[in-house]
């Protein structure tokens, strides 16, 4: 899936450097949104060789928020009208809310009583995006598809206790913070309308309002080492992916 992903993404690319065209126009655009995350964490965890804790999520998708920034160049009259590609750059962050769940100690030693556990989640992103755009008319649909790199955070692991004074107590010690690099990929669709005003200077700034709708896949993220564990294995989030509505404004010179 990653290999498709990053041949799409680099196929606007290739049609521009084939086709004769000129880069007419550069667009820069602030955006922001609501993200919809379903991130889960893997279980069990070894904590010891001879200690197995399972943490099982309970919930994991939220609402939270996107904002992001880029730039593009508009490469238009490429052969194929009315459509137009853009190539450009752009970092997200991604606050993916919290995971919340269940944990189970000593799993593998038919289990103490459960707790409560949860930590928080999000990410940063640099993208490589391509665009294909419709241009005939003041409202310009247009399909997006992205690669890059993730960093993504996991911090701030507590436990607490399922009821009021039942055992057992939670532990001070936690994983400890971590951020994660990965591979991260989008792919979307989207509509932009050309606001029917410039500004006077020398060279006219034209503005526009965009919506989109965006799949992002950002890899993986994982918590630090728990105190006293003596493995490798971490709490780990194998796909921190989420389906994302964003608001933009772009400025086109």
């Amino acid at each position: 899936m990653r290999y498709l992903l990053r041949t799409a993404c680099l196929f606007p690319l290739l049609l521009v450097s084939a086709l004769p065209c000129q880069a007419d126009t550069m667009d820069l655009f602030f955006a922001g949104g609501a993200n919809f995350p379903r991130i889960y964490n893997q279980t069990p965890v070894n904590i010891t060789s001879t200690q197995i804790n399972n943490y099982v999520t309970r919930k994991a998708t939220l609402t939270k928020f996107l904002a992001g920034i880029g730039v593009s160049y508009i490469f238009n009259n490429v052969g194929i009208s009315p459509l137009n590609i853009g190539i450009g750059l752009a970092g997200y962050y991604n606050d993916f809310g919290y995971v919340k769940g269940t944990e189970y100690p000593f799993a593998n030693q038919g289990g103490a009583s459960a707790l409560n556990y949860r930590f928080d989640a999000a990410s940063s992103v640099l993208l490589a995006e391509g665009r294909l755009i419709y241009s005939d008319s003041t409202l310009h649909p247009y399909l997006l598809c992205g690669a890059g790199y993730s960093w993504n955070h996991l911090s701030n692991f507590i436990q607490s206790p399922m009821n009021a004074g039942s055992r057992p107590t939670p532990v001070e010690a936690s994983f400890t913070n971590k951020t994660t690099g990965d591979f991260a990929y989008e792919a979307g669709v989207g509509i932009q309308y050309l606001l029917p005003f410039a500004n006077s200077y020398a060279t006219p700034v034209y503005y526009a309002l965009d919506l989109s709708y965006r799949y992002m896949n950002l890899g993986k993220g994982e918590l630090g080492r728990f105190p006293g564990q003596s493995t490798s294995n971490r709490l780990t989030v194998t796909h921190m992916s989420t389906q994302a509505v964003l608001f933009a404004l772009t400025a086109s010179i």
